[in-house]
């Protein structure tokens, strides 16, 4: 729910999951057609677009993963992946992203456990959220315990998506267990006049066919999010964190610096770090996140957050398998 939440305050977003206890952000987003970071190499980019806040980590094309530099020119059909903290990735994507406007209307299909958790948090902001639920009971009973309009019906019937309104202004989000009735309700709610779409979607195969029919506008696996949530807890204790992402074959992986690692008083750019690897951000005490730009010195005590491709995981791991005087 966090994650879907997430998503419609960041429409851009194809997906997103958080870092550092939720201190910072990463998210993928394609490359809109009027995106102004496509006129000219990430370098040259002017102040507003505030790149000196987040850091680029990844970028994909038809398969084919890259990690950004300063030459790096982005076209339509990419996908770029970043990391920041919320408002610094929130300010970024107004620029980056200018055609893409949050909704006044938020129509949550199901009210499951998802659904009310996801109603939850997004009453609490400024757009106007809608939930429509099939069983009348249940219905009677989110009336009761949300402070939102509660619609009975299903939502895979014509009159009940004209009922709630779906216009330009209005994001429709599936959420109930069932893929094959959330993929279809989106797709319905696309033709109502729904601005944008998003389903839940568990089976790893219908989210191939998405991606690549662009069926909907973005889909969340709410299995990739549990096991990103309780991955860590098996990897040891120089693994503070291991986020798996959805849409790229990559990790983003935490380790805390120990006293007398070999990394300790070294600038990013002079550390040796495994092919397709990319240390994205640090968290220090006292001073909070901090963009791992190549001339950052790292100090003992530092969180680092180092995205890598699947194919060197293993190496990066290695770095911090033993802490110092450990075996």
């Amino acid at each position: 729910a966090k994650e879907l939440a997430t998503m419609v305050k960041m429409p851009a977003a194809l997906e997103v999951a958080g870092l550092f206890d939720d201190r910072a952000i990463a998210i993928g987003v394609k490359m809109p057609t009027d995106s102004p970071l496509q006129l000219a190499p990430l370098r040259d980019a002017p102040p507003e677009a505030g790149l000196e806040k987040i850091r680029f980590i990844a970028t994909e094309n038809g398969g084919k993963v890259k990690i950004p530099d300063g030459e790096t020119q982005f076209i339509v059909g990419d996908t770029f992946y970043v990391v920041g903290e919320h408002d610094d990735v929130d300010a970024f994507l107004e620029y980056a992203c200018p055609s893409e406007k949050k909704a006044s209307r938020i129509v949550i299909a199901g009210g499951g456990a998802t659904g009310i958790s996801l109603a939850h948090i997004l009453q609490k902001g400024k757009s106007e959220v809608v939930v429509i639920e099939n069983k009348l009971e249940r219905a009677e009973m989110l009336s009761e315990i949300l402070d939102c309009l509660v619609v009975h019906g299903d939502f895979l019937d014509s009159d009940v998506l004209d009922e709630v309104q779906l216009n330009e202004n209005s994001d429709f989000i599936a959420t109930t267990a069932n893929d094959e009735s959330n993929i279809m309700a989106c797709i319905l709610a696309e033709r109502k006049g729904a601005a944008a779409t998003i389903a839940r979607i568990t089976r790893e195969q219908y989210h191939e066919i998405i991606t690549k029919s662009s069926m909907l506008d973005r889909a969340m696996d709410p299995y990739v999010s549990l096991f990103n949530s309780i991955y860590h807890f098996i990897q040891g204790r120089n693994v503070k964190s291991d986020l798996k992402f959805q849409h790229l074959d990559a990790e983003l992986l935490e380790f805390d610096i120990p006293v007398g690692h070999t990394w300790v008083a070294k600038k990013v750019m002079d550390l040796k770090l495994p092919k397709g690897s990319i240390i994205a951000m640090i968290l220090r005490d006292g001073q909070g996140t901090i963009p791992a730009t190549g001339s950052l010195i790292l100090l003992d005590g530092d969180r680092v957050a180092i995205f890598t491709l699947m194919k060197s995981v293993k190496k990066v791991r290695a770095l911090f398998a033993y802490t110092l005087g450990e075996k």
